[in-house]
């Protein structure tokens, strides 16, 4: 648990021109790790609505409720190695995604987030200047718009029962004022309701190089990034730091449970292939039938409502991009494993959370499903601050076969 400590800092500082402003204000009796943990405004956009403040603005307690403000647009920059480089050429449609068939970008060169490497970018809306030739084709350009989230200074358990199932959009913010979106893009299999579509595994290719993109201008991270990691400091050796907030106030950190071992959720994917798999529909690689309930395996399957693609199939994208059609794909591929969770240490709750140590209880970024804080928040959350109750069933209208942008 967070120890409040008694402390009054009240200050907002602007360059002379007014363009720079952060607020502090934490009160008489305030948190001062979550006071100071936030990655305050030190400048302004240089790309994406150049001369917008970047990160967090504004930190103000009031009532028992932290209201955190920014523009949503990070300071990252980015030096790419080889590699990297070499990555971005080796896309499945690199000779499509790039203006000149392959990247711009070049290794030991450091590049402010949101400059042009080299993608095609108008036909989605980014104007030169404004994110064109940094992200792929997706989901819009972000936008350099004021938000807020209220976050309780006491996070409080939910009640058995009475949990927030996450929905789309935001679900709590990183340290820099980015936020933090679920596992869910928003879209399913053939757009029937069924076989929801897990971002990070069906949007891989259509994030930037910060592994983040926009919904309704919107900058987000489904998963873990680089970027944020040395932001905040993580340089794997010990337990990860604190990475942002979900909504319910209490932190998220890093994928590290310590300098050698990675945290560890405890979803585990169903085998379609196995005939012995219980989880599974007979060992065909079908996808007919769904789990009765993905927290109690024990309770076996029942037959979906729309049949998904076969593990021997491949899978296309929105964008245009091709996956194998094997397990890990959609929501309904995973299960919660309470046996693993039972082990302690490094293994997560359902919630993708643990309590030990100093910490209190507290989530982790990994680097398997469900990615974030979820699919249930552990604690309560402020209402009207994210939407619960689960993510949309269903895709767009005319919506393709496979991953696509979600529509918050």
């Amino acid at each position: 648990m967070w120890r409040l400590i008694i402390m009054t800092v009240a200050f907002g500082c602007s360059d002379k021109d007014g363009e720079l402003a952060v607020e502090v204000d934490c009160g008489e009796s305030g948190d001062a790790a979550m006071c100071t943990a936030w990655l305050m405004s030190e400048g302004t956009s240089p790309i994406i609505d150049a001369g917008t403040p970047t990160d967090v603005t504004g930190v103000v307690l009031e009532d028992g409720i932290w209201t955190i403000r920014s523009n949503g647009l990070p300071s990252y920059t980015v030096t790419m190695d080889q590699a990297e480089v070499d990555g971005l050429n080796s896309r499945g449609q690199s000779a499509t995604d790039f203006t000149r068939g392959e990247t711009t970008a070049e290794a030991g060169v450091t590049y402010d987030w949101g400059a042009d490497i080299g993608y095609q970018s108008a036909h989605y809306g980014c104007a030169d200047g404004a994110g064109f030739g940094w992200f792929p084709p997706g989901p819009a350009c972000p936008e350099g718009n004021e938000k807020s989230l209220r976050l309780p200074v006491e996070p409080t358990p939910a009640t058995d029962g009475n949990e927030c199932e996450l929905g789309l959009g935001v679900t709590g913010w990183w340290l820099n004022g980015v936020s933090v979106y679920n596992w869910s893009d928003g879209q399913t299999y053939d757009s029937e309701g069924q076989w929801r579509n897990v971002a990070q595994m069906l949007e891989i290719f259509d994030m930037g190089p910060c592994l983040g993109h926009a919904a309704n201008g919107d900058y987000h991270h489904h998963t873990y990034s680089d970027c944020l990691a040395e932001a905040v400091g993580d340089d794997g050796g010990n337990h990860s730091p604190v990475y942002g907030f979900a909504a319910d106030g209490y932190p998220i950190h890093g994928p590290h449970h310590d300098g050698d071992t990675l945290a560890s959720s405890c979803w585990m994917m169903r085998d379609y292939d196995d005939p012995d798999d219980l989880t599974g529909c007979g060992g065909t690689g079908e996808r007919s039938c769904v789990m009765v309930d993905p927290l109690d395996p024990g309770a076996g399957t029942t037959a979906a409502d729309a049949q998904g693609p076969t593990t021997a199939e491949t899978v296309e994208s929105l964008s245009g991009n091709l996956f194998a059609g094997s397990a890990g794909l959609y929501f309904e591929d995973h299960y919660f494993s309470a046996p693993c969770a039972a082990v302690g240490g490094e293994h997560l709750d359902e919630h993708n959370g643990h309590t030990h140590d100093e910490h209190g209880y507290h989530y982790h970024v990994t680097f398997s499903f469900p990615f974030m804080p979820g699919p249930t928040l552990y604690g309560e959350v402020i209402d009207d601050q994210v939407r619960c109750g689960g993510t949309q069933q269903g895709g767009a209208p005319g919506g393709g076969p496979g991953g696509g942008p979600p529509p918050m």
